[in-house]
Parts: C-alpha cells; sequence; structure tokens
C-alpha cells in the first residue's frame, strides 16, 4: 500500500492510494511543496475523496514539515480494520504575506 502523486506544480499536488487502504493504517505524504513560516499566513486547502467503500472508514488529514520545509501530509484511517476506502486527495497551498 503506497500513495502515488499525479499531479504536481510548486503549490499544488494530487496524490492517490490505488489499494484499499484499512482502518489502522496511516501514510505519510511529503510533498515537495515548501512549506513557509514566519511573516505569513498559510492555508491548505485539500480535498479527500473516498472511493471503493468497505464499512465506515474515518479518515483525518494531519499537517506537518520536514526538516527540510517541506510540506506532509499524513492520512490517517482511524477506524477498525476492515473499514476501508481507496483515496486522492487534492492539496493546495496558499501563502499570503501579510505587511
Amino acid at each position: 500500500m503506497a500513495a502515488a502523486r499525479s499531479y504536481q506544480t510548486p503549490l499544488h499536488e494530487v496524490w492517490a492510494d490505488a489499494v484499499a487502504h484499512d482502518g489502522g493504517v496511516t501514510q505519510t505524504l511529503t510533498t515537495l511543496i515548501p512549506f513557509q513560516t514566519g511573516e505569513s499566513d498559510e492555508v491548505i486547502d485539500t480535498n479527500l475523496v473516498l472511493n471503493t467503500i468497505v464499512g465506515a472508514p474515518v479518515f483525518t488529514l494531519t499537517y506537518g514539515h520536514t526538516a527540510g520545509g517541506m510540506l506532509t501530509v499524513a492520512v490517517a484511517n482511524t477506524a477498525a480494520g476492515g473499514n476501508s476506502a481507496m483515496w486522492s486527495l487534492d492539496i493546495r497551498y496558499i501563502h499570503t504575506i501579510i505587511r
């Protein structure tokens, strides 16, 4: 089970998992989107789409960044095992300088 990036621009990526993402499983996506900090307002717009749903999966997204400053997104199915879905995730990162 491994998610793959299918689309990429500097601030927009689309990922998908082609196999069922079972309950109790987390995958962390390391994007190539630079995570900005400091004098800024960051907005991460995500759209998670579930397909081939079995049971009642519960997906949560957690954002972070690598030591090198790239955005990471942990995709977790927190339901019990046997509750699964294939998924795709559209990630858009908006960085606005505030003066």
